[in-house]
């Protein structure tokens, strides 16, 4: 999420945001993921393997609610609670425990597990847990990750 403005910030600078209030952070190299107290998300930077998650893939830099995606504005269980960012990818945990991805898949890092996928452009939730609550998220360069409510850690 960027400053609205083509100038380098080299100190601390106070980000416009909607009236929202941000509470998490994701970063991966080229894009951003923000998480609001409300359980939206927005998403800006390179789209170049669908990292922002709207369907496209392109440049320059794009901004994208991905929300309407996932159908978040119309179920409550659907509220993002938690993200995570890859180099390249973005992870989204729903408060009901669902775990969506989308970007770049070429390392099997949104959870294809199709060698003919090499990006998912829109969130897309495979489903791995059903019946399995997962509390939390992380994402390393070409990894993610779930942890469940028992501890167990899954990884792909």
């Amino acid at each position: 999420m960027g400053t609205n403005d083509q100038v380098d910030h080299n100190l601390p600078t106070l980000v416009p945001f909607n009236s929202d209030v941000v509470v998490d952070i994701a970063c991966g190299v080229l894009h951003t993921a923000v998480l609001t107290q409300t359980g939206d998300v927005y998403l800006s930077g390179s789209n170049r393997r669908g990292q922002v998650g709207n369907g496209q893939i392109s440049d320059p830099f794009t901004s994208f609610s991905m929300n309407s995606i996932i159908g978040a504005s119309a179920s409550a269980a659907k509220t993002v609670a938690a993200i995570a960012a890859g180099s390249y990818h973005t992870m989204a945990l729903t408060i009901n425990g669902a775990v969506w991805c989308w970007g770049d898949a070429s390392f099997g890092q949104t959870g294809a597990n199709n060698p003919q996928v090499s990006v998912d452009t829109v969130p897309k939730n495979y489903n791995y847990f059903s019946g399995q609550v997962v509390k939390g998220i992380a994402s390393s360069s070409y990894t993610s990750y779930a942890v469940l409510s028992t501890g167990a850690m899954y990884s792909w």
